[in-house]
């Protein structure tokens, strides 16, 4: 699976970026480029799917591909995806279920959630069948403070919710296919069950740790859109409180406070001398708001006019290369509005 999602990332990069691109946009890192490279290229779905993987494991699995002659690199240092390559990814259209991956959306609370469903699971399984002395699974306090104060709420009917979170839970489960739900139960820490490990699943089901990752991943997203569909209360609870963060904005707090100060007026040169940011930063900013807010007003920096005119190139091209679009239109235009262009007329396109 991690394979397919690599060289799918690839492939959609279009020979326009380097290796560590791709790394970034797994790993979720919130740069101006990575958030844009992830809008360009359409790859927002799978932007911070593997928060966790260290660049030494992206480059070891990269070099595996580079050596099966599946991707290469052209005199840039750009990847781009192999016929051999290709040939994997038409044979396994399909098999990985990619399309339910969400990302963008998910980044900033996907582990909170993981952490509180799992510890929840872990407490209360415990203390309904009276073992109150347990070493928690989860360490992280702010994780512990939560259960705490929900166990509060729950202590008396106790057993009434877990029966409640038991067949909420099951009832996803059903959705999904069989292997996926397997793996969910098995990774959960109960009363007298431990959860297996990564490497111990990634054993028991013959598949590399990195397809283990990634599968969970895959069925944690389907579960947290399956909760937000259904809204059952007792699943709820887990990502209420934060439920505002999926809605949020994707840019980076930096693009945001730019946002704040653009929003009442302020022109770029008054944004720089009040944030004592260079002009290509704030230019940067923009960029990410026009793909963040498709309703942003971009007439301040480019006019109906020339945006059609490099809309057109690009259409005609259809190329995301910013020099090979800056030069078909004989240098009119300078790249924060060719920029500005391809941003909005992604959201066209989608």
């Amino acid at each position: 699976m991690f394979t397919f999602i690599i060289l799918f990332c690839v492939e959609r990069l279009k020979s326009q970026r380097s290796m560590a691109s791709v790394y970034h946009i797994l790993q979720g890192k919130r740069a101006a480029q990575t958030i844009q490279d992830a809008n360009l290229y359409q790859l927002t779905d799978v932007f911070s799917i593997y928060s966790k993987l260290r660049r030494s494991q992206f480059d070891q699995v990269m070099n595996q591909l580079l050596q099966s002659g599946w991707i290469a690199l052209d005199l840039d240092k750009h990847v781009y995806v192999t016929e051999e390559g290709k040939k994997y990814l038409t044979d396994h259209q399909g098999c990985f279920q990619i399309q339910y991956f969400n990302g963008a959306t998910y980044a900033k609370i996907f582990e909170l959630f993981v952490k509180r469903f799992s510890l929840t699971i872990q407490t209360y399984s415990n203390v309904v069948m009276h073992r109150r002395t347990f070493v928690p699974i989860i360490e992280d306090d702010a994780t512990q403070q939560w259960v705490k104060r929900h166990y509060q709420i729950d202590q008396n009917d106790l057993k009434a919710y877990l029966v409640d979170l038991h067949e909420s839970t099951k009832a996803f489960l059903q959705t999904i296919d069989r292997r996926s739900a397997q793996l969910f139960v098995d990774r959960l820490t109960g009363y007298q069950q431990v959860g297996l490990s990564v490497q111990q699943l990634a054993k028991k089901n013959n598949v590399s740790e990195h397809d283990i990752q990634m599968m969970l991943t895959l069925t944690y997203h389907r579960f947290l859109q399956y909760i937000e569909d259904r809204r059952p209360q007792s699943l709820l609870r887990f990502i209420d409180d934060e439920l505002s963060l999926v809605n949020q904005h994707f840019m980076t707090n930096s693009a945001e406070k730019t946002y704040q100060l653009i929003r009442t007026g302020l022109t770029i040169d008054d944004v720089m001398a009040v944030r004592k940011l260079k002009r290509s930063t704030i230019e940067d900013h923009i960029v990410e708001l026009a793909y963040a807010l498709p309703n942003l007003n971009i007439e301040t920096y480019i006019s109906e006019v020339d945006f059609n005119k490099i809309a057109e190139v690009v259409r005609m091209n259809d190329n995301r290369k910013l020099s090979l679009i800056k030069s078909h239109l004989n240098d009119e235009f300078n790249y924060f509005q060719i920029r500005l262009v391809l941003a909005r007329y992604q959201i066209k396109l989608n």
